[in-house]
């Protein structure tokens, strides 16, 4: 949904903070998370399930599978999430994320999950 669909199509005296413009991508990645089937496998509260924790995972330091490590930035949360397989995380399976992210999530979804996992550093 591009910028001009969000006021309504309606006039407004105030626009939008930044703040209130990030708490609503924060709050769709929240419902990105749960309807993509991504809090089933990552939790958001520091508990590991199947993959990594959300909380406290953006900036974070993690060791790859194939020794290295990369710091947890937007760019690597967008490859993790179209490319699940090229990088993994030390520790956590192959093949058990989705490989069709790409296909069934927007560009803005992927904003908004990104959007998420930020708040959640």
């Amino acid at each position: 949904m591009g910028a001009a669909a969000c006021g309504g199509g309606g006039t407004s005296a105030t626009a939008p903070t930044l703040a209130d413009s990030n708490g609503d991508l924060i709050n769709r990645g929240g419902t990105v998370a749960a309807s993509a089937g991504c809090t089933g496998c990552h939790s958001l509260d520091g508990i590991v399930i199947v993959g990594p924790s959300w909380q406290g995972l953006f900036g974070s330091e993690e060791e790859l599978a194939d020794g290295s490590s990369v710091v947890v930035d937007e760019a690597y949360l967008r490859l993790a999430i179209l490319d699940p397989e090229r990088r993994i995380v030390a520790g956590f399976a192959a093949g058990v994320m989705p490989q069709n992210y790409e296909d069934t999530l927007s560009a803005e979804d992927i904003e908004a999950l990104i959007a998420l996992i930020r708040s959640l550093a």
